[in-house]
């Protein structure tokens, strides 16, 4: 269990090392399709989306070469 103390460092430390990008989905769409896809390729939700992105940015081309330090 966590003390006060952790909780007060690991949310400080997620707030410097992290940008919350806020999704809005149609509850329908999210339901049939997001969904199923995530639990077909066996991954949360999450990570189903941060793949997909980094996909569609390598499809596209890294313009200018920034997404490399990070994959």
């Amino acid at each position: 269990m966590s003390t006060k103390a952790q909780n007060r460092a690991k949310i400080k430390y997620a707030q410097k090392k992290y940008k919350r990008v806020p999704l809005d989905l149609d509850k329908e769409y999210y339901e049939a399709v997001l969904v199923p896809a995530a639990e077909a390729a066996e991954l949360s939700i999450n990570k189903y989306i941060k793949e997909a992105i980094a996909e569609k940015i390598e499809r596209e081309g890294d313009r200018d070469g920034k997404a490399d330090k990070y994959g």
